[in-house]
């Protein structure tokens, strides 16, 4: 795999933490990483440089527009690409334009789902099930 993808249903779920053991993992058996933070979270993005040796490319819809975001994603074209998020997958503007799972479907990326376990137990089975079935009208970047 190319590229991947981690997302949690909402903020402070433990994506970060997933996405940076992941980029760490890649670099030490011998992959070239470009991380990407998908939102304007600078100090995020500056984690990585700790867990991989680079800083993540931040893309944003609603502040860099789709063209500069598909620009981001073929610098890193040649790299092992892993995605981290910005909030819930599904959150942005009301039309869901900007969202992290726009930027995904339009690239075609993988989604590994991170769900906090810490209060709840079988409703993340229900959760992580609704996630998989939700039906987004995306249009391509």
């Amino acid at each position: 795999m190319r590229a991947c993808t981690v997302a949690a249903a909402g903020t402070g779920e433990g994506k970060t933490s997933v996405a940076l053991a992941l980029t760490r993992v890649a670099r030490d058996v011998g992959h070239s990483v470009a991380p990407i933070k998908c939102g304007p979270d600078y100090l995020d993005a500056q984690l990585y440089l700790h867990a991989c040796g680079k800083r993540a490319r931040n893309v944003d819809l609603w502040l860099d527009g789709p063209t500069q975001v598909t620009r981001e994603f073929s610098l890193c074209a040649p790299h092992t690409i892993i995605v981290e998020t910005m909030m819930g997958l599904f959150d942005g503007d009301d039309e869901g334009q900007t969202s992290s799972a726009h930027i995904l479907a339009a690239h075609d990326i993988p989604t590994i789902l991170v769900l906090d376990g810490w209060r709840a137990s079988q409703t993340l089975a229900s959760v992580s099930f609704s996630i998989a079935l939700v039906e987004m009208p995306i249009k391509r970047l």
